[in-house]
């Protein structure tokens, strides 16, 4: 089954989780439903031959009907556990391998949206420290022209206030 065949529909990240679900429960079902057909099949075998077993006389042409009937049930009982037993190893193999390229998926697209959010912090660290910076220079240039502006006036330089004295 090619993945352009399947029903589902592409999501953000790899196939709709409640499609897949919904697909994956009518898988068990149809198996189940199997399953149960093949047991009743054995069923009907097991009691067919416990009937041939419980007759006292033998009745060649009906046993003879009956032991090919019995045949027939048989070789349907094995194709169809045969058949259950393909469809469902196949289908839970696509399952898998669908989940494997869904999780490999997400962890590729969680990896990209991580390295994308640290450079973008990175570069918003740049950023801040670069206005951090001018600010710092323009302060420095204010307190310059205030100093120069008092001694203009002659009056006493301040005391000197440093950054770590403003936090």
């Amino acid at each position: 089954m090619t993945d352009s065949s399947l029903p589902f529909e592409i999501g953000h990240r790899g196939y709709s989780r409640e499609q897949v679900d919904a697909y994956l429960a009518q898988v068990r079902t149809a198996f189940a439903q199997n399953e149960g057909r093949i047991k009743d099949l054995d069923q009907q075998i097991a009691r067919l031959r416990q009937e041939l077993a419980d007759r006292d006389r033998p009745v060649t042409r009906v046993g003879d009907r009956i032991a090919e009937i019995l045949h027939l049930a048989e070789q349907e009982a094995a194709q169809l556990r045969s058949d259950a037993d393909r469809d469902g190893g196949q289908i839970i193999a696509d399952a898998r391998a669908r989940a494997t390229r869904i999780i490999t998926t997400a962890t590729d697209d969680a990896e990209v949206i991580r390295r994308d959010a640290e450079a973008g912090a990175e570069k918003r660290r740049g950023e801040l420290d670069a206005e951090r910076q001018a600010l710092d220079r323009q302060r420095a240039a204010i307190d310059k022209r205030i100093a120069a502006l008092r001694t203009a006036l002659g009056q006493a330089p301040p005391i000197e206030v440093t950054a770590a004295d403003d936090t």
